[in-house]
């Protein structure tokens, strides 16, 4: 009685921030009560009361009172407050609440019955979306428009439930009302639906519904389709931007049908207007028109567009779509997109030099020319941008030219010029020979000689001279030079290999000591790395000395792994994470369990991701676990994992969180996680 009280004080108080938190001690009340005390929490003036409120409602005990209850207040005239927390109450309860809300339908009045049609959309039940189809033959027009958007959502109620939704709302795309035919389009848009082009074409056709029926296009097949969306480009604004989005989204669905792809480019390019205004979509605030409109001018393919692609591949909301577009392009787009990154900002200069690999044709002189001069641009992203290129599609003259990068002021374009000088001669391995027997004759770039050494080593190319060279240079005074002669003694091998990499581990550097744990593994010094990760203090020491005795020898390293997955070190813990996902494949579900319950979130979430897919029983029971995590992130996780999983099982979970979940970011994964399963099937 006394908590009783203490709780109705508050929940008058003034002070809206303590009338929020005494809802949050409803659930510790007697049901009645509880029930009482809500519905007063979800009618208060003060919205984060009404959306606490709306939250707890799920976690009370007395769920047949609290039904009823909220579905009552669905019915209260005067405060609508309370009828929109009601509604996203019941919504947040979830399945338990589409039973009473079918029941509702029979005995409310119009305004009632909007509101548990609202309901209805927002809870995946099977019941609720036959009940939805019901009542699109409601007498009231209003009620009927919310069932026609609710029906938007059937979906994840599974795909027999989105089937059904397609089905009974596609009659409705011939309603005299035109309120009722854009939300069926709506509706049938959301659901991805493959809606015959012969019953959109009348709603192309018309004014007042032709941009719902462009969205409604982007799920349909029929390369009329196609025809239809290129010539909506031309149409007013609006028009254009629905018929952009839609058609966008049907190319990157369909880029292997060629015969597709040249329609859309042929009827692009045919008017000048056209094009003109695709340029200006392609400069669009809204993320999705701009991405849309530089994916399609890669069909019109006008060179003078390229410099527009190139700027949008320095930003990360569009730079997938265009570096799509470029490579529509094909080999014509090579010289014009030289010229424009050459001149473009520094980061979509490095961008477009990036892409020069991945165009057919690349290797031209005069890229590679182009590609070169790159090298000595101010900016370190242009620089590294090329050399990664170089690496691709240079020569083996190139080897030269790199390594004179490789002591660069700048450490990621030295970094970036160590990769490519490697990836270089992996593609030229007697060019590489004949450089490093130059570079120790007349050269003095040891660094350089070291890098090709550790590819010529995996390539069974080096000799003992060379095995000499690079052991006396484990003891150069840079480090530099130390850790790439671990990394070279690592792929010649030999003894004196051995012994360099165990002295190292000693070393002040620790850059050297990680190089000289990674020789280890890849030279096969098991007993060197079972003691290192038994006897070292260092949690990073321990997490490389795992990895490396993963390469050397899994079985040994799955026994070192196990035990470490209890250690309170993160970084520990997650080292044997990987290790099991690497050397234990099939039964490292069992194993993981164990990871599943440790206190650092990040290492929880690891092991979720390092789970198997498929019908494993442990792992779905692990993912379940992870779906009752304290964490958002964990949660909002598992949620994602399941939605990867389909099998029976994971929606059933998925949707048994739902009606308990009240963290909004988790509930929309979940939904989204709902989504992707129906999409799969």
């Amino acid at each position: 009685m006394r908590d009783e009280a203490e709780v109705v004080r508050q929940l008058a108080d003034p002070d809206p921030e303590v009338r929020r938190l005494a809802t949050l001690r409803l659930s510790a009340l007697d049901g009645m009560v509880s029930t009482r005390l809500l519905v007063a929490a979800l009618g208060d003036d003060d919205w984060r009361v009404r959306k606490e409120a709306a939250g707890v409602a799920a976690t009370l005990d007395a769920r047949g009172a609290v039904l009823a209850a909220l579905y009552t207040a669905l019915e209260d005239r005067d405060n609508v407050g309370l009828r929109n927390a009601a509604v996203e109450a019941l919504a947040q309860i979830g399945s338990d609440a589409v039973a009473l809300a079918i029941g509702a339908l029979s005995r409310m009045d119009a305004d009632a019955r909007k509101l548990v049609i609202d309901v209805l959309g927002q809870v995946p039940d099977p019941g609720g979306v036959t009940a939805l189809i019901r009542t699109l033959t409601d007498p009231d027009p209003n009620v009927r428009l919310a069932a026609t958007e609710g029906l938007g959502k059937a979906g994840l109620a599974g795909s027999e439930a989105r089937e059904r939704a397609v089905d009974a709302l596609l009659p409705v795309l011939g309603d005299l009302d035109v309120g009722a035919r854009l939300a069926a389009l709506g509706a049938l848009a959301a659901l991805g639906a493959d809606v015959p082009f012969e019953i959109l074409e009348p709603l192309v056709d018309d004014p007042v519904t032709r941009r719902a029926a462009f969205a409604a296009l982007a799920g349909a097949s029929s390369r009329r389709v196609w025809l239809a969306l290129a010539l909506g480009l031309g149409g007013s604004a609006s028009d254009a931007r629905a018929a952009c989005t839609a058609l966008a989204s049907q190319v990157e669905r369909h880029l292997d049908d060629v015969e597709s792809l040249d329609l859309a480019a042929r009827t692009l390019s045919a008017s000048g207007a056209t094009r003109e205004r695709l340029r200006v979509l392609a400069c669009a605030d809204e993320r999705e028109v701009r991405s849309s409109a530089l994916l399609l001018l890669g069909l019109v393919k006008n060179s003078e567009d390229v410099a527009l692609l190139v700027e949008a591949l320095s930003d990360p909301d569009v730079c997938e779509r265009a570096e799509t577009a470029l490579q529509l392009f094909g080999e014509e787009v090579k010289a014009p997109l030289l010229t424009a990154s050459l001149s473009a900002p520094p980061a979509s200069r490095g961008a477009g030099l990036s892409m020069v690999p991945l165009l057919e044709g690349a290797a031209g002189a005069d890229t590679v020319s182009a590609l070169r001069d790159a090298l000595d641009d101010e900016s370190v992203e242009v620089v590294t941008a090329a050399l990664r290129s170089l690496a691709a599609v240079g020569s083996a003259s190139d080897l030269a030219v790199i390594a004179r990068r490789i002591d660069h002021g700048a450490p990621r374009v030295a970094q970036a010029a160590r990769l490519s000088l490697g990836a270089l001669a992996e593609r030229f391995v007697p060019e590489a020979r004949a450089f490093v027997d130059a570079q120790r004759h007349h050269g003095d770039d040891l660094l350089a000689s070291l890098v090709v050494l550790a590819v010529l080593g995996r390539e069974g190319a080096a000799t003992d001279d060379d095995r000499r060279f690079v052991a006396r240079a484990a003891t150069h005074a840079d480090a530099l030079v130390r850790r790439a002669s671990l990394e070279a003694l690592s792929t010649i091998g030999g003894a004196a290999a051995a012994e360099a990499a165990k002295f190292a581990l000693a070393d002040e550097e620790d850059d050297v000591v990680m190089a000289a744990v990674r020789a280890l593994g890849r030279l096969g010094e098991v007993e060197a790395l079972v003691d290192l990760a038994r006897t070292t203090r260092s949690a990073a020491l321990v997490a490389a000395a795992i990895r490396a005795l993963a390469e050397a020898d899994p079985e040994r390293a799955l026994l070192a792994a196990t035990p470490l997955l209890r250690e309170e070190d993160g970084a520990i813990a997650s080292a044997a994470i990987e290790t099991l996902a690497v050397v234990s494949p099939d039964t490292r579900a069992s194993a993981l369990s164990v990871a599943l319950e440790h206190p650092d979130p990040h290492v929880v979430k690891l092991a979720l991701s390092a789970l198997p897919r498929g019908d494993d029983p442990v792992a779905l029971a692990g993912l379940a676990k992870g779906l009752l995590h304290d964490a958002t992130d964990v949660r909002r996780l598992a949620a994602e994992l399941l939605g990867q999983v389909d099998v029976p099982g994971s929606r059933h979970l998925l949707l048994a969180r739902l009606e308990r979940e009240k963290d909004n970011v988790v509930r929309d994964a979940i939904f989204g996680a709902l989504r992707h399963l129906d999409g799969s099937r």
